[in-house]
């Protein structure tokens, strides 16, 4: 978190108002931030829109049953990740429509959104953090409706790879 405050204010970024009642303007603001990438270029978005925790996963899924059943029914097996958000992804790779798409997934970082955290880990020797990063070609990322089942896929995906590596991490096996 604080590596976002330092860097935020150093280059082009939009930050999302996660709290924002016009949620097309903070679309509009992922568009705009956007427009002028060049294949140097890296924008990051969390379509997730927050850290997740076992009480936040639950209301965040229930809210998603409600609004949306059949949505939620897929995605309700979840268990690390928060369903993603797919306006805002699907705004910012609709501004820049010869982009690839990266997707990064992780454990082992709990803990370390702040100095005290980061010295308790450190000090309580936590076990190695893992990553799993993923390229997808531009080609093969569908748009409209096509997106959010793509970007659903991708969570479910990103979701059992982290379910195998804390089975492997809970045998000792990594």
């Amino acid at each position: 978190d604080p590596c976002l405050d330092v860097v935020g204010r150093r280059v082009p970024n939009y930050f999302v108002d996660r709290r924002a009642v016009n949620t097309q303007t903070e679309i509009t603001g992922i568009a705009e931030m956007a427009h002028g990438m060049t294949d140097g270029d890296v924008a990051i978005i969390f379509p997730e829109g927050t850290r997740t925790n076992p009480k936040k996963q639950a209301q965040v899924l229930q809210k998603l049953r409600d609004r949306d059943p059949q949505r939620g029914a897929l995605l309700a097996g979840l268990k690390y990740l928060l369903p993603p958000k797919f306006a805002g992804a699907a705004a910012l790779i609709a501004a820049v429509p010869s982009a690839d798409v990266i997707t990064v997934s992780h454990v082992g970082f709990d803990g370390l959104n702040n100095f005290r955290g980061m010295l308790s880990q450190v000090a309580a020797k936590q076990s190695a953090a893992r990553v799993v990063i993923t390229r997808h070609a531009r080609e093969n990322i569908p748009s409209g409706a096509d997106f959010v089942a793509w970007l659903d896929a991708q969570w479910l995906e990103m979701d059992r790879k982290l379910s195998e590596i804390m089975l492997l991490a809970k045998r000792g096996e990594i």
